[in-house]
């Protein structure tokens, strides 16, 4: 906890001897926090499962550093901020509510005589671009712009580097298989912060690729949804973009990215690809990333297209709870909407009210509008008559939360 509560206390009365041991925590935080010219990545150092670690930690992080400044790409793309303490998920995303800071990169090690284990992760988000709706008297939303947004960061788990002899830190290039991977991972990362009319996003995209299988898969899987990306953008066929995805998925890119790129190509052109298919597709993301918000949403609405409403409600219950209130893009109030078609009984009813606190303020208004709910209709008891059911907007709906 050091990293986080010395700038926040240290006390005059410190004897020499603390203080000093207290302004290196305090340096290296300042540096997280400076503004750079580029997207910075913070670096810190793995934690120690046993003592006989605590000496290689330093030397190990400093060798991961080595490695990825030596790469020219990296360093005219990417700012690296090095700290010499470890840090857990928690702390990693504070460090990520810096705009600035686009990935935290740590993870733990074990030293047993002349052999080290190590087990890295990685903490990236990435720019997204989504629609958003307002209020309409329609029977659909309208959509009216485009917001630019972040998405929420994602954890990928680098590849266990287990007996790994001590010596390979004084190598000419540290090769052990994680550093290798998070390398390539950057590479694609920093490629996706690019627009794709720049030449350094091929050449980023490029390089990252010849990385091959030594990729963890959500960088493969990165790297495969932006080239059939840009492959539509050239030729315009859609129907082989969506063939090739599945068979990536199938055969083994089990990543929500490839299903949910495939099942937004066929939200796109709905006379081309029925409810059946993106349900096939749906189930699929499902199967590849059971714990992403995205791919239960995915599947919910799908099921209540297809008029399932008591099969939706699971997937898109499970999708609020893995979601957040604020996430970007406007995903949770999306995922309220159809909730609240999937309709059900009182518990549901009370279920869905205590997740429309946790939208945001400016997000409830909208939703609650598109919906047609008043004031009165949130704050009974029971569900309305309305739930479950989509509602035909009058001028006569009272004043919404």
């Amino acid at each position: 906890m050091l990293l986080f509560v010395v700038e926040a206390w240290i006390p005059a009365v410190l004897t020499a001897s603390v203080a000093a041991g207290s302004i290196q925590p305090l340096l290296m935080w300042r540096r997280v926090r400076a503004q750079p010219t580029k997207p910075a990545i913070v670096l810190a150092r793995f934690s120690n499962a046993n003592s006989a670690y605590e000496e290689i930690a330093t030397i190990h992080i400093q060798e991961v550093e080595r490695r990825l400044r030596d790469n020219p790409l990296l360093s005219r793309h990417c700012d690296i901020r090095l700290i010499h303490v470890p840090l857990d998920l928690d702390q990693a995303n504070r460090i990520m509510r810096y705009p600035h800071v686009t990935g935290v990169l740590s993870g733990k090690g074990l030293a047993v005589a002349n052999s080290v284990r190590w087990e890295g992760w990685a903490l990236l988000r990435s720019p997204g671009a989504w629609f958003r709706s307002v209020e309409s008297k329609e029977r659909d939303p309208r959509i009216v712009d485009l917001e630019i947004v972040i998405d929420k960061a994602e954890q990928t788990r680098l590849k266990i580097d287990a007996e790994v002899p001590a010596s390979s830190l004084t190598s000419e290039v540290f090769s052990a298989d994680h550093a290798i991977a998070i390398e390539g991972l950057l590479l694609a990362h920093f490629s996706n912060w690019i627009a794709d009319a720049d030449p350094a996003s091929a050449e980023l995209r490029a390089a990252a690729e010849a990385f091959g299988p030594d990729l963890p898969v959500s960088a493969q899987a990165l790297l495969a949804a932006t080239r059939i990306r840009l492959q539509i953008a050239q030729d315009g066929d859609f129907r082989k973009a969506v063939a090739d995805l599945e068979q990536l998925g199938d055969d083994g890119m089990q990543h929500w990215r490839i299903w949910d790129y495939c099942f937004t190509l066929m939200l796109e052109h709905l006379e081309v690809f029925s409810a059946e298919d993106r349900l096939r597709v749906a189930e699929k993301g499902v199967l590849a990333s059971p714990k992403h918000a995205l791919a239960q949403g995915n599947l919910g609405a799908t099921l209540l297209v297809l008029g399932r409403r008591q099969e939706a409600k699971s997937p898109l219950s499970l999708a609020l709870e893995l979601a957040v209130g604020d996430e970007p893009a406007h995903f949770y109030p999306a995922v309220m909407v159809n909730s609240f078609m999937a309709g059900g009984n009182r518990d549901d009813w009370e279920n869905w009210k205590d997740h429309l606190l946790k939208v945001r303020r400016k997000d409830r208004r909208y939703l609650l509008a598109q919906l047609g709910l008043s004031r009165r209709d949130v704050i009974r008891n029971g569900p309305p008559g309305r739930f479950g059911i989509w509602p035909e907007l009058s001028d006569d709906e009272g004043v919404p939360i």
